[in-house]
């Protein structure tokens, strides 16, 4: 028997809202009303999802994102809960009476948030650069670090190794410098 229910999001709304079978492993995604709010969930067991499996964990989390995406196409502004956020069931109490007891207990709280989200999205950027590359593209768009790694060649190996030095703390205050402009 499920006896706890899964969470992935908060959002305005008051009516029971079935989402179909697009939640983690297949399951049936609904959701549950207090007020004007919604919790969106599945039944589940309630033990958090734990997997040796690599790819199997990574597969629940894009499928937990994917299902705030669809409610936050669906819906609008939405409130995106943790991967794992699951309410338990008690004794007499059935899951979904707890999670409403959650949303009318945090419930101002709640609403703050989401007026505070409204009409505004989140996206992750992440910006992958190999350093060798972005010095080598220094090396040739930079006049200054050019003209150092031209100078380079035509000096004694002491003083060549001077100039080296010079060069690789140029480039890193510039590979400084690009990083926190692209992370601008």
């Amino acid at each position: 028997m499920n006896e706890a229910r899964y969470l992935y999001c908060i959002f305005e709304g008051s009516e029971e809202i079935t989402l179909g079978n697009i939640g983690i492993e297949g399951s049936s995604v609904y959701a549950i009303p207090y007020q004007d709010l919604c919790a969106v969930v599945h039944n589940c067991s309630p033990e958090p999802y734990k997997s040796e499996d690599q790819e199997k964990v990574k597969l629940w989390l894009t499928t937990h994102a994917k299902v705030v995406e669809v409610a936050w196409e669906k819906f609008g502004t939405v409130l995106p809960l943790g991967f794992d956020t699951i309410i338990k069931g008690e004794e007499g109490v059935v899951p979904d009476e707890n999670i409403k007891k959650w949303l009318k207990g945090d419930y101002e709280n709640l609403t703050q948030k989401l007026a505070k989200l409204k009409d505004r999205a989140e996206f992750g950027v992440q910006v992958f650069w190999d350093p060798k590359i972005i010095s080598e593209w220094l090396i040739e768009t930079s006049p200054e670090i050019k003209k150092l790694s031209e100078e380079i060649k035509s000096k004694s190996k002491g003083l060549a190794y001077m100039y080296k030095q010079k060069l690789e703390n140029l480039l890193k205050k510039e590979l400084e410098k690009e990083a926190d402009r692209y992370f601008k």
